[in-house]
């Protein structure tokens, strides 16, 4: 009966003491679904009265996680997300070890704003948009990206680079970017405009994939101060 009693207590240490490696990709996807309710919980925990007491973080990680923080629960935020993340770390290894691979291609979905609804802090993104305020949001945001360097000059055109804004006809029009300064706000700005186009065109029920779009970006110009894209038409 010693014997067995024994037996039993190595079994437990040995469990016990598994080392993470020995543990499947769903046991760390179920920890990480579960320390991500807990961080929702905790975001939520706050009544919303004033939405510009809350901060909106970017995690600025492959999730492109984005919440909304009040200054009283930031610090408790911070160590769950590390804890999170910490998480996600070994899901991978867990992933790999078992031949689960992902699209490592992520593109970010920033939020266009934020609200209080029902007294809960919320972020509005562009997938929560109807057609109507989707055509609303277009030319406003158009012309902020147009404008967005007015006061940059133009000097060397090697500082510049060159991203592409959809049309709503499909295709895209070639924006000038410039690679140092103020970048991850307009490549922000773009990405939303984009995905506001993507979204008319799923609830307009249009597809752009037969369209051959004739105008290929050649270089970028300092003109008059100004950047300028040469194109060529195919």
């Amino acid at each position: 009966m010693k014997r067995i009693f024994f037996l039993l207590f190595i079994a437990l240490y040995l469990f016990a003491c598994k080392s993470d490696k020995e543990y499947p990709y769903q046991y760390w996807l179920q920890l990480t679904k579960e320390k991500s309710e807990e961080i929702i919980a905790l975001t939520e925990s706050v009544s919303c009265k004033n939405i510009q007491e809350f901060e909106t973080i970017s995690s600025g990680s492959m999730f492109s996680d984005y919440f909304l923080v009040h200054p009283s629960i930031k610090v408790a935020f911070h160590k769950l997300y590390l804890e999170l993340e910490q998480l996600r770390t070994e899901m991978y290894k867990a992933a790999g070890r078992e031949g689960i691979y992902f699209d490592s291609f992520y593109k970010p979905n920033p939020p266009l704003r934020k609200t209080c609804e029902d007294n809960i802090a919320k972020l509005i993104f562009v997938q929560d948009l109807s057609i109507e305020e989707i055509n609303e949001e277009l030319p406003i945001r158009y012309d902020e990206i147009k404008n967005f360097y007015n006061d940059t000059p133009c000097i060397d055109p090697t500082d510049w680079t060159v991203f592409p804004l959809y049309l709503a006809e499909c295709c895209f029009e070639p924006i000038a970017v410039h690679k140092t300064i103020r970048v991850s706000e307009v490549i922000e700005k773009i990405e939303i405009y984009n995905r506001l186009i993507n979204r008319k065109h799923q609830l307009d029920n249009r597809s752009c994939i037969q369209i051959k779009c004739e105008t290929l970006t050649k270089a970028v110009s300092c003109i008059s101060g100004k950047p300028v894209i040469e194109t060529v038409v195919h």
